[in-house]
């Protein structure tokens, strides 16, 4: 009977504080270095605008293991000036430069430039 109490102890202590994945944070930038307006689509019916020179910021986002990646809380499908969509596609998190700033955060930026268009 003492092993089995033993045992159930030593299984819930290795429970209670063996590592799970902690919560990360992630905050996904939008930057427009071009010299006119740019148009973020979700879809056909939301379209958002980022005028010259503006930043967007999205979070940050917050969870188990979330906001590691852009394509995880980025929900827009194209980027396009006036008549134009842009070469990088927003949606690639190839696209994206990612930087770790502390050992749970993380911080996405998308820059669009005129030679992107």
């Amino acid at each position: 009977m003492k092993i089995f109490f033993k045992t159930t102890f030593a299984i819930i202590s290795a429970l209670i504080f063996s590592s799970c994945d902690p919560q990360t944070c992630g905050t996904a930038y939008i930057e427009n270095q071009s010299s006119g307006d740019i148009y973020l689509e979700v879809d056909s019916n939301r379209v958002d605008t980022l005028s010259a020179g503006q930043v967007k910021t999205i979070g940050p986002v917050c969870g188990l293991a979330q906001g590691q990646t852009p394509s995880a809380m980025v929900l827009y499908n194209s980027v396009k000036n006036d008549d134009t969509f842009c070469r990088k596609d927003i949606r690639w998190d190839s696209n994206w430069s990612t930087i770790q700033v502390e050992k749970y955060k993380w911080e996405h930026r998308f820059t669009i430039n005129d030679s992107d268009f």
